[in-house]
C-alpha cells in the first residue's frame, strides 16, 4: 500500500498514538478485554477523511455506552476533551475506540492505573517548551532538529497504531502537495521514514533521485518536486518500539550527517521518545477519564 493523498489540509498539529497502560489493552482490573463498536448508522459527512471517520466511530462508541442521543454533540464533547488536555482530537478518538469498556460507568475507568512522574523536563525547558502541552514540545523538537542539521525543510511524524501509519504532525518548509502525499506513511511505503521505523535506526539517503529505496516512482517524484535531494530519518524508540520519526531534507545531494549532528539527533530522539511515551499514557488516560465522567453525567 502506497501513501494516499489526504483529503483535507494537513494541520501543523496532527497525530495519532496509543496508550501504553496495560489496563487500556484489556489486561487490567475490571476490564472486559473487548473493544466497543459503533452503532451501524451514524450521520457521517459524505466521504469522510480518516480523521473524521475515527471521530464519528468514537462518538458511536460513547453513544452506545452512555446512551447519548446526538452524534454531533458527542463529537463536540470529544473535541472539547482533547482541547482541554492538549491532544489532537483524533488521538483521543482512537483511544476511545481501542480501549476496553469501563467496568462501571459510575466509577473510574482505570482504577489501578499507575501515575508516573514526568520525565526530566530540563531539556524541554531549555528549548522554551511547556512540557504539559504536546504541541509546544513537538514544535520545539522540530525546531531543534532544524538547528542541529542546518536544513530548511524537516518533518516530524507520530505513529498512528490504529491504522499502522506514520502521520505528519509538525513540519517546516514544505508545500501542501508534499504534505498531502506523505500525510500517512504505511510500512509498505518505500521511504526513508518507513525504513527507519522498520529497522529501528537512522536511515540516510544521500541522493533521492537515484537511491533504490525510492523504487515507488510517485514517492521519488514527490520528494524531488519538494527539492528534497538528500534525507535522513531518525526514529523515536522506547524499548525498541517506534513512536515517531523526525526527518531532515537537504536541497543538494550528498549530504550526510556529521558525528556531531548524529549525536545531537540521538539525544533529541531519546528525550522526545521518553516524553511522548509519558505524555501518551498519562495525558491520554486523564482525557479518557474526563470523557468517562462527562459522558456519564449526560
Amino acid at each position: 500500500m502506497h501513501p494516499a493523498a489526504a483529503r483535507g489540509r494537513v494541520r501543523d498539529r496532527r497525530t495519532a498514538i496509543a496508550t501504553t497502560d496495560p489496563t487500556v489493552h484489556g489486561r487490567g482490573h475490571g476490564s472486559t478485554g473487548g473493544l466497543s463498536t459503533a452503532p451501524a448508522r451514524l450521520p457521517f459527512p459524505q466521504r469522510p477523511s480518516v480523521e473524521t471517520a475515527t471521530l464519528w466511530q468514537a462518538a458511536g462508541v460513547l453513544m452506545e455506552r452512555y446512551r447519548l442521543a446526538n452524534g454531533a454533540d458527542t463529537v463536540a464533547l470529544i473535541e472539547a476533551a482533547a482541547r482541554l488536555h492538549h491532544l489532537p482530537p483524533q488521538v483521543l478518538a482512537e483511544a476511545v475506540v481501542a480501549a476496553p469498556r469501563p467496568a462501571d460507568r459510575h466509577r473510574l475507568w482505570f482504577p489501578r492505573r499507575n501515575r508516573p512522574g514526568a520525565p526530566d523536563s530540563s531539556y524541554w525547558e531549555e528549548a522554551g517548551a511547556d512540557t504539559a502541552d504536546r504541541g509546544t514540545v513537538l514544535r520545539a523538537a522540530l525546531a531543534r532538529t532544524v538547528d542541529i542539521s542546518g536544513c530548511a525543510r524537516a518533518d516530524l511524524q507520530v505513529l498512528d497504531p490504529l491504522h499502522d501509519t506514520l502521520v505528519i504532525e509538525e513540519q517546516q518548509g514544505f508545500d501542501q502537495p508534499f504534505l498531502d502525499f506523505f500525510a500517512r506513511v504505511s510500512p509498505a511505503t518505500t521511504s526513508a521514514c518507513s525504513a527507519a521505523r522498520a529497522r529501528g535506526r537512522r536511515v540516510t539517503v544521500t541522493d533521492t533521485s537515484t537511491d533504490p529505496l525510492f523504487s515507488y516512482a510517485p514517492a521519488r517524484e514527490a520528494l524531488l518536486a519538494a527539492d528534497s535531494r538528500a534525507v535522513q530519518s531518525t526514529p523515536f524508540l522506547v524499548l525498541g518500539r517506534c513512536l515517531g520519526i523526525v526527518s531532515t531534507h537537504h536541497t543538494r545531494p550528498g549530504h550526510t550527517p556529521s558525528r556531531i549532528e548524529e549525536s545531537a539527533l540521538d539525544a533529541l530522539a531519546h528525550h522526545t521518545a521518553g516524553w511522548l511515551n509519558w505524555n501518551l499514557r498519562d495525558t491520554l488516560l486523564n482525557a479518557l477519564e474526563y470523557l468517562h465522567h462527562a459522558a456519564g453525567e449526560r
